[in-house]
Protein backbone atom coordinates (compact mmCIF):
# COMPACT_ATOMS: atom_id res chain seq x y z
CA UNK A 1 0.00 0.00 0.00
CA UNK A 2 1.36 3.40 -0.96
CA UNK A 3 2.03 6.33 1.35
CA UNK A 4 -0.64 9.03 1.05
CA UNK A 5 0.73 12.50 0.43
CA UNK A 6 -0.93 15.80 -0.45
CA UNK A 7 0.37 17.66 -3.47
CA UNK A 8 2.78 20.37 -2.32
CA UNK A 9 0.89 23.23 -3.93
CA UNK A 10 -2.45 22.16 -2.44
CA UNK A 11 -0.96 21.54 1.00
CA UNK A 12 0.75 24.92 1.07
CA UNK A 13 -2.52 26.64 0.15
CA UNK A 14 -4.40 24.73 2.80
CA UNK A 15 -1.76 25.44 5.44
CA UNK A 16 -2.08 29.17 4.80
CA UNK A 17 -5.84 29.02 5.22
CA UNK A 18 -5.66 26.89 8.35
CA UNK A 19 -2.89 29.01 9.83
CA UNK A 20 -5.05 32.09 9.41
CA UNK A 21 -7.89 30.38 11.22
CA UNK A 22 -5.64 29.23 14.03
CA UNK A 23 -4.19 32.70 14.40
CA UNK A 24 -7.64 34.20 14.74
CA UNK A 25 -8.48 31.83 17.54
CA UNK A 26 -5.19 31.90 19.37
CA UNK A 27 -4.72 35.66 19.22
CA UNK A 28 -7.63 36.31 21.58
CA UNK A 29 -5.90 34.05 24.15
CA UNK A 30 -8.99 32.20 25.38
CA UNK A 31 -10.27 29.27 23.34
CA UNK A 32 -13.29 27.10 23.75
CA UNK A 33 -12.58 23.70 25.26
CA UNK A 34 -11.22 21.31 22.64
CA UNK A 35 -13.76 19.15 20.93
CA UNK A 36 -13.47 15.56 22.02
CA UNK A 37 -14.52 12.58 19.99
CA UNK A 38 -17.18 10.72 21.91
CA UNK A 39 -18.92 7.45 21.42
CA UNK A 40 -22.70 7.86 21.80
CA UNK A 41 -24.88 7.52 18.76
CA UNK A 42 -23.12 4.48 17.33
CA UNK A 43 -23.82 0.82 17.13
CA UNK A 44 -22.71 -1.79 19.68
CA UNK A 45 -19.17 -3.14 19.53
CA UNK A 46 -18.55 -5.56 16.70
CA UNK A 47 -15.27 -7.08 17.81
CA UNK A 48 -13.91 -6.53 14.30
CA UNK A 49 -10.26 -5.90 13.65
CA UNK A 50 -9.54 -2.16 13.72
CA UNK A 51 -8.70 -0.48 10.44
CA UNK A 52 -11.18 -2.14 8.12
CA UNK A 53 -14.55 -0.72 7.29
CA UNK A 54 -17.32 -3.22 7.33
CA UNK A 55 -20.76 -2.98 5.85
CA UNK A 56 -23.31 -3.59 8.55
CA UNK A 57 -27.00 -4.02 8.67
CA UNK A 58 -28.65 -0.87 7.43
CA UNK A 59 -27.99 2.22 9.53
CA UNK A 60 -30.26 5.23 9.05
CA UNK A 61 -29.21 8.80 9.77
CA UNK A 62 -32.00 11.32 10.36
CA UNK A 63 -31.32 15.05 10.27
CA UNK A 64 -34.15 16.94 11.95
CA UNK A 65 -36.38 13.99 11.18
CA UNK A 66 -35.41 13.61 7.51
CA UNK A 67 -33.26 10.70 6.30
CA UNK A 68 -29.95 11.32 4.59
CA UNK A 69 -29.88 9.78 1.12
CA UNK A 70 -26.56 7.96 0.79
CA UNK A 71 -27.48 6.06 -2.36
CA UNK A 72 -25.71 2.73 -2.51
CA UNK A 73 -22.95 3.80 -0.12
CA UNK A 74 -24.50 3.81 3.33
CA UNK A 75 -22.95 4.40 6.76
CA UNK A 76 -20.57 1.82 8.19
CA UNK A 77 -19.51 0.84 11.69
CA UNK A 78 -15.94 0.66 12.89
CA UNK A 79 -15.00 0.20 16.55
CA UNK A 80 -18.40 1.35 17.77
CA UNK A 81 -18.27 4.49 15.67
CA UNK A 82 -20.55 5.38 12.79
CA UNK A 83 -18.77 6.66 9.70
CA UNK A 84 -20.64 8.03 6.71
CA UNK A 85 -19.73 9.32 3.25
CA UNK A 86 -18.78 12.98 3.62
CA UNK A 87 -20.50 14.37 0.53
CA UNK A 88 -24.16 13.44 1.25
CA UNK A 89 -23.77 14.06 4.98
CA UNK A 90 -22.29 17.53 4.42
CA UNK A 91 -24.99 18.37 1.91
CA UNK A 92 -27.71 17.49 4.42
CA UNK A 93 -25.98 19.56 7.14
CA UNK A 94 -25.52 22.52 4.77
CA UNK A 95 -21.73 22.22 4.95
CA UNK A 96 -19.69 23.22 1.92
CA UNK A 97 -17.50 20.40 0.69
CA UNK A 98 -14.11 20.87 -0.90
CA UNK A 99 -12.18 17.81 -1.96
CA UNK A 100 -8.53 17.99 -2.86
CA UNK A 101 -6.99 15.15 -4.90
CA UNK A 102 -4.20 13.43 -3.06
CA UNK A 103 -1.22 11.84 -4.73
CA UNK A 104 0.30 8.54 -3.74
CA UNK A 105 3.86 7.43 -4.00
CA UNK A 106 5.36 4.05 -3.46
CA UNK A 107 7.47 3.51 -0.41
CA UNK A 108 10.37 2.99 -2.79
CA UNK A 109 10.25 6.67 -3.77
CA UNK A 110 8.82 6.23 -7.26
CA UNK A 111 6.97 8.92 -9.12
CA UNK A 112 3.61 9.92 -7.59
CA UNK A 113 0.56 8.37 -9.13
CA UNK A 114 -2.97 9.77 -9.22
CA UNK A 115 -5.40 8.36 -6.71
CA UNK A 116 -9.07 8.89 -5.98
CA UNK A 117 -8.34 9.54 -2.34
CA UNK A 118 -9.13 13.09 -1.29
CA UNK A 119 -8.54 15.50 1.53
CA UNK A 120 -11.94 16.78 2.62
CA UNK A 121 -12.55 20.32 3.89
CA UNK A 122 -16.03 21.12 5.20
CA UNK A 123 -17.03 24.70 5.96
CA UNK A 124 -20.10 26.57 7.11
CA UNK A 125 -20.63 29.56 9.35
CA UNK A 126 -19.07 28.55 12.67
CA UNK A 127 -17.36 25.41 11.36
CA UNK A 128 -14.13 24.49 9.60
CA UNK A 129 -13.48 20.73 9.52
CA UNK A 130 -10.59 19.02 7.73
CA UNK A 131 -10.20 15.24 7.30
CA UNK A 132 -7.48 13.21 5.63
CA UNK A 133 -7.78 9.49 4.90
CA UNK A 134 -6.29 7.27 7.60
CA UNK A 135 -4.99 10.26 9.56
CA UNK A 136 -5.30 9.85 13.34
CA UNK A 137 -6.40 13.48 13.74
CA UNK A 138 -8.85 15.95 12.29
CA UNK A 139 -8.81 19.73 12.33
CA UNK A 140 -11.98 21.24 13.84
CA UNK A 141 -12.32 25.00 14.38
CA UNK A 142 -8.72 25.62 15.23
CA UNK A 143 -8.30 22.48 17.31
CA UNK A 144 -6.48 19.30 16.40
CA UNK A 145 -8.80 16.51 17.50
CA UNK A 146 -7.58 12.94 17.99
CA UNK A 147 -9.85 10.41 16.32
CA UNK A 148 -10.56 7.03 17.91
CA UNK A 149 -11.29 5.92 14.35
CA UNK A 150 -9.65 7.74 11.42
CA UNK A 151 -11.56 8.80 8.37
CA UNK A 152 -11.52 5.97 5.84
CA UNK A 153 -11.49 5.92 2.06
CA UNK A 154 -13.86 3.49 0.37
CA UNK A 155 -15.44 3.27 -3.07
CA UNK A 156 -14.15 6.66 -4.12
CA UNK A 157 -15.52 8.46 -1.04
CA UNK A 158 -14.14 9.54 2.31
CA UNK A 159 -16.06 8.17 5.27
CA UNK A 160 -15.94 10.49 8.29
CA UNK A 161 -17.09 10.18 11.92
CA UNK A 162 -20.69 11.31 12.13
CA UNK A 163 -20.83 12.42 15.75
CA UNK A 164 -17.75 14.63 15.60
CA UNK A 165 -18.97 16.52 12.55
CA UNK A 166 -22.58 16.79 13.69
CA UNK A 167 -21.79 18.12 17.14
CA UNK A 168 -19.32 20.64 15.73
CA UNK A 169 -22.01 21.77 13.29
CA UNK A 170 -24.47 22.41 16.11
CA UNK A 171 -26.49 19.18 16.33
CA UNK A 172 -27.38 16.90 19.22
CA UNK A 173 -26.70 13.26 18.40
CA UNK A 174 -28.74 10.27 19.51
CA UNK A 175 -28.74 6.52 18.81
CA UNK A 176 -31.68 4.13 18.72
CA UNK A 177 -30.28 0.59 18.89
CA UNK A 178 -33.57 -1.13 18.02
CA UNK A 179 -34.04 0.70 14.74
CA UNK A 180 -30.31 1.28 14.16
CA UNK A 181 -30.95 4.98 13.70
CA UNK A 182 -28.66 7.91 14.36
CA UNK A 183 -30.66 11.08 15.02
CA UNK A 184 -29.22 14.55 14.47
CA UNK A 185 -31.32 17.40 15.87
CA UNK A 186 -30.18 20.95 15.41
CA UNK A 187 -29.58 22.88 18.62
CA UNK A 188 -31.00 26.37 18.89
CA UNK A 189 -28.74 29.14 20.15
CA UNK A 190 -31.29 31.90 19.81
CA UNK A 191 -32.80 34.32 17.32
CA UNK A 192 -30.20 37.08 17.36
CA UNK A 193 -30.37 40.40 15.56
CA UNK A 194 -30.27 40.42 11.77
CA UNK A 195 -31.97 42.58 9.13
CA UNK A 196 -32.11 42.40 5.36
CA UNK A 197 -31.91 45.83 3.74
CA UNK A 198 -32.71 46.23 0.06
CA UNK A 199 -32.47 48.91 -2.56
CA UNK A 200 -33.29 48.60 -6.25
CA UNK A 201 -29.74 47.42 -6.95
CA UNK A 202 -28.29 45.87 -3.80
CA UNK A 203 -28.90 43.76 -0.72
CA UNK A 204 -27.16 44.19 2.62
CA UNK A 205 -27.62 41.95 5.65
CA UNK A 206 -27.01 43.79 8.92
CA UNK A 207 -25.90 41.55 11.78
CA UNK A 208 -26.12 42.93 15.30
CA UNK A 209 -23.05 41.54 17.01
CA UNK A 210 -21.97 41.01 20.57
CA UNK A 211 -18.20 41.45 20.64
CA UNK A 212 -17.61 39.26 23.69
CA UNK A 213 -19.97 36.41 24.39
CA UNK A 214 -20.29 32.80 25.53
CA UNK A 215 -21.73 29.54 24.26
CA UNK A 216 -25.35 30.52 24.83
CA UNK A 217 -25.37 32.31 21.44
CA UNK A 218 -24.50 29.15 19.52
CA UNK A 219 -25.16 27.61 17.16
CA UNK A 220 -26.10 30.73 15.24
CA UNK A 221 -29.65 30.70 13.88
CA UNK A 222 -30.34 29.60 10.28
CA UNK A 223 -31.00 33.22 9.25
CA UNK A 224 -27.33 34.01 9.93
CA UNK A 225 -26.17 31.02 7.88
CA UNK A 226 -28.48 31.95 5.01
CA UNK A 227 -27.14 35.51 4.94
CA UNK A 228 -23.56 34.30 5.06
CA UNK A 229 -24.18 31.77 2.28
CA UNK A 230 -25.55 34.57 0.08
CA UNK A 231 -22.72 36.99 0.90
CA UNK A 232 -20.18 38.06 -1.69
CA UNK A 233 -18.40 40.43 0.72
CA UNK A 234 -18.27 40.90 4.50
CA UNK A 235 -18.02 44.20 6.35
CA UNK A 236 -16.97 44.84 9.95
CA UNK A 237 -16.48 47.88 12.13
CA UNK A 238 -12.82 46.84 12.11
CA UNK A 239 -11.21 43.83 10.48
CA UNK A 240 -9.80 42.07 13.54
CA UNK A 241 -7.10 40.47 11.44
CA UNK A 242 -5.63 43.94 11.05
CA UNK A 243 -6.10 44.67 14.74
CA UNK A 244 -4.28 41.44 15.64
CA UNK A 245 -1.43 41.97 13.21
CA UNK A 246 1.96 43.04 14.62
CA UNK A 247 1.31 46.56 13.37
CA UNK A 248 -2.18 46.63 14.87
CA UNK A 249 -1.01 45.31 18.22
CA UNK A 250 1.78 47.88 18.31
CA UNK A 251 -0.67 50.67 17.50
CA UNK A 252 -2.97 49.49 20.30
CA UNK A 253 -0.13 49.30 22.81
CA UNK A 254 0.93 52.83 21.97
CA UNK A 255 -2.64 54.14 22.16
CA UNK A 256 -3.38 52.86 25.67
CA UNK A 257 -0.17 54.15 27.29
CA UNK A 258 0.33 57.46 29.08
CA UNK A 259 3.35 59.11 27.48
CA UNK A 260 3.46 62.52 29.13
CA UNK A 261 5.28 61.44 32.28
CA UNK A 262 2.08 61.12 34.31
CA UNK A 263 0.50 57.98 35.76
CA UNK A 264 -3.07 56.82 36.10
CA UNK A 265 -3.11 58.16 39.65
CA UNK A 266 -2.70 61.68 38.22
CA UNK A 267 -5.85 61.40 36.08
CA UNK A 268 -8.45 60.17 38.55
CA UNK A 269 -9.60 61.13 42.03
CA UNK A 270 -7.99 59.66 45.11
CA UNK A 271 -11.25 57.85 45.88
CA UNK A 272 -11.38 56.23 42.43
CA UNK A 273 -7.73 55.22 42.62
CA UNK A 274 -8.32 53.62 46.04
CA UNK A 275 -11.22 51.60 44.64
CA UNK A 276 -9.00 50.57 41.76
CA UNK A 277 -6.27 49.47 44.17
CA UNK A 278 -8.74 47.31 46.07
CA UNK A 279 -10.06 45.74 42.87
CA UNK A 280 -6.56 44.95 41.62
CA UNK A 281 -5.77 43.28 44.94
CA UNK A 282 -8.83 41.06 44.46
CA UNK A 283 -7.49 40.09 41.06
CA UNK A 284 -4.02 39.39 42.44
CA UNK A 285 -2.30 42.42 40.89
CA UNK A 286 -0.10 45.02 42.63
CA UNK A 287 -1.71 48.40 43.20
CA UNK A 288 0.34 50.09 40.48
CA UNK A 289 -0.25 47.42 37.83
CA UNK A 290 -2.26 49.76 35.59
CA UNK A 291 -0.49 53.02 36.34
CA UNK A 292 0.90 53.32 32.81
CA UNK A 293 -2.57 53.11 31.23
CA UNK A 294 -5.00 55.85 30.33
CA UNK A 295 -8.19 55.72 32.41
CA UNK A 296 -10.31 54.43 29.51
CA UNK A 297 -7.79 51.67 28.83
CA UNK A 298 -7.73 50.64 32.50
CA UNK A 299 -11.52 50.52 32.40
CA UNK A 300 -11.50 48.18 29.41
CA UNK A 301 -8.89 45.95 31.04
CA UNK A 302 -11.00 45.53 34.17
CA UNK A 303 -14.22 44.99 32.24
CA UNK A 304 -12.61 42.33 30.05
CA UNK A 305 -11.11 40.61 33.10
CA UNK A 306 -14.50 40.46 34.80
CA UNK A 307 -16.11 38.98 31.70
CA UNK A 308 -13.36 36.43 31.18
CA UNK A 309 -13.87 35.21 34.76
CA UNK A 310 -17.35 34.01 33.80
CA UNK A 311 -16.45 32.70 30.36
CA UNK A 312 -17.47 35.70 28.26
CA UNK A 313 -14.61 36.17 25.81
CA UNK A 314 -13.77 37.64 22.41
CA UNK A 315 -13.20 34.14 21.00
CA UNK A 316 -16.97 33.58 21.35
CA UNK A 317 -17.88 36.93 19.81
CA UNK A 318 -19.92 37.05 16.62
CA UNK A 319 -17.06 38.73 14.70
CA UNK A 320 -14.79 35.75 15.31
CA UNK A 321 -17.31 33.33 13.84
CA UNK A 322 -17.72 35.43 10.71
CA UNK A 323 -13.98 35.91 10.36
CA UNK A 324 -13.49 32.15 10.41
CA UNK A 325 -16.09 31.95 7.66
CA UNK A 326 -14.31 34.67 5.70
CA UNK A 327 -11.04 32.74 5.84
CA UNK A 328 -12.72 29.49 4.85
CA UNK A 329 -14.49 31.02 1.81
CA UNK A 330 -11.81 33.60 0.98
CA UNK A 331 -14.40 36.39 0.87
CA UNK A 332 -13.38 40.02 0.43
CA UNK A 333 -13.58 42.12 3.61
CA UNK A 334 -14.17 45.83 4.09
CA UNK A 335 -14.19 48.08 7.16
CA UNK A 336 -16.74 50.73 8.12
CA UNK A 337 -14.19 52.24 10.51
CA UNK A 338 -10.57 51.49 11.33
CA UNK A 339 -8.52 50.48 14.34
CA UNK A 340 -6.82 53.89 14.38
CA UNK A 341 -10.20 55.65 14.35
CA UNK A 342 -11.55 53.59 17.24
CA UNK A 343 -8.44 54.11 19.35
CA UNK A 344 -8.48 57.85 18.68
CA UNK A 345 -12.15 57.88 19.62
CA UNK A 346 -11.38 56.86 23.19
CA UNK A 347 -8.89 59.70 23.44
CA UNK A 348 -11.74 62.08 22.63
CA UNK A 349 -13.43 61.09 25.89
CA UNK A 350 -13.33 63.92 28.39
CA UNK A 351 -11.38 63.26 31.63
CA UNK A 352 -14.73 63.09 33.42
CA UNK A 353 -16.11 60.46 31.05
CA UNK A 354 -12.94 58.39 31.30
CA UNK A 355 -13.19 58.36 35.09
CA UNK A 356 -16.88 57.46 34.91
CA UNK A 357 -15.98 54.54 32.66
CA UNK A 358 -13.34 53.41 35.13
CA UNK A 359 -15.77 53.63 38.05
CA UNK A 360 -18.34 51.60 36.12
CA UNK A 361 -15.75 48.90 35.41
CA UNK A 362 -15.06 48.70 39.15
CA UNK A 363 -18.73 47.84 39.73
CA UNK A 364 -18.18 44.40 38.23
CA UNK A 365 -21.38 42.79 39.49
CA UNK A 366 -23.60 45.53 38.07
CA UNK A 367 -21.83 45.43 34.72
CA UNK A 368 -22.07 41.66 34.44
CA UNK A 369 -25.78 41.74 35.27
CA UNK A 370 -26.34 44.23 32.46
CA UNK A 371 -24.30 42.12 30.06
CA UNK A 372 -26.20 38.97 31.01
CA UNK A 373 -29.46 40.77 30.28
CA UNK A 374 -28.05 41.91 26.94
CA UNK A 375 -26.99 38.37 26.01
CA UNK A 376 -30.46 37.11 26.93
CA UNK A 377 -31.99 39.82 24.73
CA UNK A 378 -29.78 38.70 21.84
CA UNK A 379 -30.85 35.07 22.27
CA UNK A 380 -34.51 36.13 22.38
CA UNK A 381 -34.11 38.57 19.49
CA UNK A 382 -35.73 41.23 21.69
CA UNK A 383 -35.80 44.32 19.44
CA UNK A 384 -37.72 46.37 21.97
CA UNK A 385 -35.11 45.81 24.65
CA UNK A 386 -32.30 46.63 22.22
CA UNK A 387 -33.92 49.92 21.17
CA UNK A 388 -34.71 50.85 24.77
CA UNK A 389 -31.12 50.15 25.84
CA UNK A 390 -29.70 52.31 23.05
CA UNK A 391 -31.99 55.26 23.80
CA UNK A 392 -31.49 54.95 27.57
CA UNK A 393 -27.74 55.40 27.14
CA UNK A 394 -28.43 58.93 25.89
CA UNK A 395 -30.12 59.85 29.15
CA UNK A 396 -27.47 58.08 31.24
CA UNK A 397 -24.45 59.77 29.61
CA UNK A 398 -24.97 62.21 26.76
CA UNK A 399 -21.27 62.48 25.92
CA UNK A 400 -20.82 58.72 25.68
CA UNK A 401 -23.96 58.38 23.58
CA UNK A 402 -22.86 61.10 21.17
CA UNK A 403 -19.34 59.81 20.64
CA UNK A 404 -19.90 56.06 20.78
CA UNK A 405 -23.33 55.71 19.20
CA UNK A 406 -24.95 58.68 17.47
CA UNK A 407 -22.00 60.08 15.51
CA UNK A 408 -20.66 56.67 14.57
CA UNK A 409 -24.11 55.34 13.60
CA UNK A 410 -24.69 58.20 11.17
CA UNK A 411 -21.23 57.76 9.65
CA UNK A 412 -21.64 53.99 9.25
CA UNK A 413 -25.16 54.40 7.83
CA UNK A 414 -23.74 56.77 5.20
CA UNK A 415 -21.23 54.11 4.08
CA UNK A 416 -23.97 51.50 3.92
CA UNK A 417 -26.10 53.87 1.81
CA UNK A 418 -23.24 54.09 -0.68
CA UNK A 419 -23.31 50.29 -1.04
CA UNK A 420 -27.08 50.22 -1.40
CA UNK A 421 -27.11 53.03 -3.98
CA UNK A 422 -24.31 51.70 -6.18
CA UNK A 423 -25.29 50.43 -9.62
CA UNK A 424 -23.47 47.17 -9.01
CA UNK A 425 -22.83 46.06 -5.45
CA UNK A 426 -22.09 42.60 -4.10
CA UNK A 427 -24.50 41.03 -1.67
CA UNK A 428 -22.92 42.05 1.63
CA UNK A 429 -23.12 41.01 5.25
CA UNK A 430 -22.12 43.79 7.63
CA UNK A 431 -21.37 42.86 11.24
CA UNK A 432 -21.72 45.75 13.69
CA UNK A 433 -22.27 45.91 17.44
CA UNK A 434 -25.96 45.29 18.17
CA UNK A 435 -26.34 48.50 20.19
CA UNK A 436 -25.70 50.47 17.00
CA UNK A 437 -28.73 49.04 15.21
CA UNK A 438 -31.91 50.34 16.84
CA UNK A 439 -33.13 53.35 18.79
CA UNK A 440 -33.47 56.97 17.69
CA UNK A 441 -30.06 57.08 15.97
CA UNK A 442 -29.75 53.38 15.13
CA UNK A 443 -28.40 52.31 11.75
CA UNK A 444 -31.51 50.27 10.94
CA UNK A 445 -33.72 53.17 12.02
CA UNK A 446 -31.82 55.61 9.80
CA UNK A 447 -31.99 53.34 6.75
CA UNK A 448 -35.72 52.79 7.24
CA UNK A 449 -36.23 56.56 7.37
CA UNK A 450 -34.32 56.84 4.10
CA UNK A 451 -36.90 54.63 2.42
CA UNK A 452 -34.92 51.42 2.00
CA UNK A 453 -36.78 48.13 2.36
CA UNK A 454 -35.88 46.66 5.76
CA UNK A 455 -36.92 43.11 6.67
CA UNK A 456 -36.32 41.61 10.11
CA UNK A 457 -34.89 38.12 9.73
Amino acid sequence: MGIVIISERRWNTLKKRLAALIALLLAVLVLAEPLQARTAGEAPSSGETPGALRQTASVTILVDGEPVDFGNAGPVIEQDRTLAPAAPLFEKLNIRLEESPVETEDAGGQEPAADTTALVVGTKLGLVAVFQPDAPEAFINGETVELPVPARHRDGQLYIPVRLVAEAAGYNVGWDADSRTVTLVRRTGGKGFIWEVRSDTATVYLVGSIHMADERLYPLPPSFEEAFDAAEAIGFEVDLRNALSPEGLQLSMQAVQLTDGTTLRDHVSAETYQLLTERLAELGFPENALDSLKPWAAARFLANAAMADIGIVAAQGIEMVFLMGVEARQLPVFELESLAFQLELFDRFSPELQERQLLESLQADKGLEQLAAFLDAWVAGDDAMLAQRADASKEEDEEYYRLMLAERNHAMAEKIRAILDADESPVSVIVVGALHMLGEDGIVTLLEKDGYTVIRR
